[in-house]
């Protein structure tokens, strides 16, 4: 038995099992809150202060490091060097 035949099974069973489908009813219901608690807080984008207008100031945003495009672009080479290394011998790696 292969790998995608047990997957297939096991998503099978779970469409029939009426416990999975509460929990996913739960689970369902359970981000929608979350996501409805969250747009109370946030108006725009910004954040509400809870205290009223006499809310202490925030911080301003921290501005991006001067060397980010050039941190990017070592993680893109780092993350092309990973993939080759995962894709074998066959494939150019090492």
């Amino acid at each position: 038995m292969d790998w995608q035949t047990i997957w297939r099974s096991e998503l099978q069973a779970l469409a029939v099992d009426r416990e999975a489908s509460d929990a996913l009813e739960v689970a369902v219901r359970a981000s929608a809150a979350l996501e409805a608690a969250g747009r109370a807080v946030f108006d725009n984008g910004r954040a509400v202060p809870s205290a009223g207008a006499d809310a202490p100031p925030r911080a301003a945003a921290v501005a991006a490091a001067p060397d980010a495009p050039d941190a990017i672009l070592r993680l893109e080479r780092r993350v092309a060097e990973l993939e080759r290394l995962l894709a074998g011998p066959g494939s150019g790696g090492r």
